[in-house]
């Protein structure tokens, strides 16, 4: 546990590391509500999601290519987001977890995938939602968040996209993807 809390402390400042305790508490409550077996995966997922947050962008890229990870013309355009598929390898390399729904749900905060778990909609939200952020939108997408997986993440999405917008930002072909889908499988469900 020392070992772990010195690699927290090496790669994470004290506001990131305030940042993701809430993500790991928040993420631990939306669990308890969606997925209560995983609870605990949820927590420790929450804690590690921004490992490689704070790494310079070079570092992160050395350490994905190493890792034979492709990266992408898109990833090039805004690298910030591979901190998340670094920071999976970084937790199974140097922290020992070796869980593959943690590696995916750290992985996957900051693009998403069509093919999320609950347990990687719940850190993917959980990031967004937890107490420390101060958005609009914020109140709105926690209480989806905590009512419905899916429809949080649509939620969520949309926000992304309209921020995006907003801010004359490239918007990732994968967030327009994931964004889709989850119309989908909202749509889906309201039929039912």
């Amino acid at each position: 546990m020392k070992r772990f809390l010195r690699i927290l402390q090496e790669n994470l400042s004290e506001e990131r590391i305030s940042h993701s305790l809430g993500v790991a508490r928040t993420a631990y409550y939306l669990a308890q509500k969606h997925l209560p077996e995983k609870k605990e995966k949820a927590f420790l997922a929450g804690i590690v999601h921004d490992i490689a947050r704070e790494w310079p962008e070079e570092r992160f890229i050395a350490y994905l290519l190493a890792r034979g990870y492709e990266i992408t013309s898109e990833d090039k355009l805004n690298p910030v987001v591979l901190h998340a598929p670094a920071g999976a390898y970084f937790i199974r390399d140097m922290l020992g977890i070796y869980d593959e729904e943690i590696f995916n749900a750290v992985s996957r905060h900051t693009l998403g995938a069509v093919d999320m778990t609950d347990l990687d909609m719940i850190i993917f939200l959980a990031d967004l939602i937890e107490p420390g952020r101060n958005f609009a939108q914020r109140q709105k997408l926690l209480i989806a968040s905590f009512r419905d997986l899916k429809r949080g993440m649509l939620l969520a999405l949309e926000n992304t996209l309209e921020y995006l917008t907003k801010k004359n930002k490239t918007v990732d072909s994968r967030t327009l993807m994931v964004l889709n889908y989850f119309r989908e499988e909202v749509a889906k469900k309201s039929k039912i």
